[in-house]
């Protein structure tokens, strides 16, 4: 090593190059080399690499910096003293050397620490991303991160934040106080952090419950926040509110008044809050509703609401009128919230009704899933359901069949739609069409009947019993007429009550005498 050491101060160009390149081989080892490394980095002699080179640096101060970050943890502090070098690829390349040093993060956490107390905020700042670049793997940085947020150099501070998104659960208690209060930083890249990195960790612990506890001082921050004069500081700490969740509820106050915000963004802000505050979505309901007929706010409102629910009584007659508003975005989502309100939002049937012939897509979907849970007139939303469900894609007409399900024996004339349906290739709607014959009286064995007969060929007629619980069926028939009475004729045989014509041909029908004009 002596020798490279004095190769690498008095050697020719080439000489000193592949000196450098040796010491850092050496690793670990060559760290008595480190000052010399030091003194290299600014030796500026270009080198004539060969095709043979396996490294291509262009001078040897670049192979001094490279070595100096394969040797490692004792090459940590003077690489960090490089980031107040003058020369701005210097300090790009010594970073870059000290990020090979993460792999090791319990024996380099303790370099960068010391390095906090630099009189440099350039030594600082490279330190505490070193630092966050351990995280969550290293152990007992967050309180050299909980230093770093009181630094007097504001790209310090902002870096800490931003560390501290990266931490693990465990470490949660310790930064979400340090994050609210980075809230009150006066620099605005301090605040951004503070948001950013509630994002990151919120990806991450978004599951549990509460993610870590306040005191009054946070909440307090909090709400200063959120009604500052500043909508960007608003909607920030109003996005802080829904990643921590239950422990902000101090807060709610401020957050239900910036629900009437001039600012639309913040008002979104507002309502995802409220997300995870179930009793305060029904106390602010009737705030809610109005903005849920603002296209711009509607969606947020509308998951909010189905979420957490509504108050029934409030809700109904402003959820039934936005069924009727100007814009699609208004009505589905409005026709999303009364799903959830089920039996209780029975009033709004008829309206429900009506949006199947939507011109818009959306609205009709939506107003057909709503349909699975709120009740309806069969006489009037069975009709329109069918007419729906023939023109409609397969993922709507899935959403249809469970709407007409739920009619029971009310929706006894889409059995044909629905039996149409086993035959279709996307298994979503096979399954949804044979659970609703179900529902509408009809067994297994019975689908099995229905899907036969409406794939037959020649005359065929199909009987069922006015029960629903037998049934029989002839196809391929010369005379209509003897298939009609072969039907009934096996329905019969098992039936206790009286079987009548249900379908002859195509045709679905329910009357002893229909059938006989269908076959002139």
């Amino acid at each position: 090593m002596a020798t490279f050491v004095e190769t690498l101060r008095d050697g020719n160009v080439r000489e000193r190059y592949r000196a450098a390149l040796c010491l850092g081989a050496m690793g670990a080892a060559a760290g008595e080399a480190v000052p010399a490394l030091i003194d290299a980095v600014h030796d500026g002699a270009q080198v004539e690499t060969l095709e043979y080179d396996y490294f291509s640096f262009s001078t040897v101060g670049e192979a001094a910096i490279e070595a100096l970050g394969h040797i490692g943890t004792a090459a940590a502090l003077p690489l960090l003293s490089l980031q107040g070098d003058a020369d701005p690829a210097i300090r790009s390349a010594a970073f870059e050397a000290l990020s090979r040093i993460h792999t090791d993060a319990e024996a380099g956490a303790p370099f960068f620490s010391q390095a906090l107390d630099s009189r440099l905020p350039q030594e600082r700042l490279a330190a505490v991303r070193l630092i966050g670049g351990y995280l969550p793997a290293a152990r007992g940085v967050v309180a050299d991160l909980e230093r770093a947020m009181g630094d007097t150099d504001s790209g310090v501070r902002a870096a800490a934040a931003r560390a501290l998104g990266r931490i693990a659960q465990e470490d949660l208690p310790v930064a979400v106080p340090l994050l609210i209060d980075a809230l009150a930083d006066d620099d605005d890249a301090v605040r951004e952090a503070s948001v950013i990195a509630f994002r990151s960790f919120h990806r991450r612990y978004q599951h549990n419950e509460r993610i870590a506890e306040i005191g009054p001082d946070q909440v307090d921050i909090l709400s200063a926040s959120i009604a500052s004069d500043s909508p960007e500081i608003r909607r920030r700490a109003l996005w802080i509110v829904k990643a921590i969740g239950p422990s902000a509820e101090g807060a709610m106050p401020a957050v239900i008044a910036a629900l009437d915000d001039q600012d639309v963004r913040v008002r979104s802000a507002a309502i995802r809050a409220l997300y995870r505050f179930p009793e305060h979505t029904r106390r602010a309901s009737p705030i809610l509703l109005e903005l849920l007929t603002d296209p711009r706010t509607s969606r947020h409102v509308s998951i909010v609401l189905y979420e957490n629910g509504v108050d029934v009584r409030q809700a109904v007659p402003a959820l039934t009128g936005a069924l009727a508003h100007p814009s699609p975005e208004v009505r589905w989502n409005a026709a999303h919230v009364i799903r959830r309100l089920g039996s209780n939002a029975h009033a709004a049937g008829e309206a429900l009704i009506g949006l199947l012939s939507d011109e818009e897509s959306s609205v009709r979907f939506h107003a057909a899933r709503a349909l699975q849970r709120v009740p309806a007139n069969p006489t009037h939303a069975v009709p329109a359901l069918m007419r729906l469900m023939a023109e409609s894609d397969a993922q709507t007409r899935t959403e249809i069949a469970q709407a007409l399900g739920q009619f029971g024996r009310g929706a006894l004339a889409a059995a044909p739609l629905l039996t149409e349906a086993l035959g279709d290739d996307r298994d979503n709607l096979r399954h949804m069409a044979a659970w609703a014959l179900g529902q509408i009286g009809f067994d297994r064995n019975l689908v099995r009947d229905l899907a036969g007969f409406f794939g037959s060929e020649g005359h065929r007629a199909f009987a069922i019993s006015e029960d629903g619980q037998s049934w029989g069926w002839s196809a391929g028939n010369d005379h209509g007429d003897e298939a009609v009475s072969r039907a009934v004729a096996d329905c019969q045989q098992a039936a206790t009550g009286t079987c009548r014509v249900y379908a002859v041909d195509d045709d679905v029908l329910w009357s002893d005498d229909e059938w006989r004009a269908l076959m002139r």
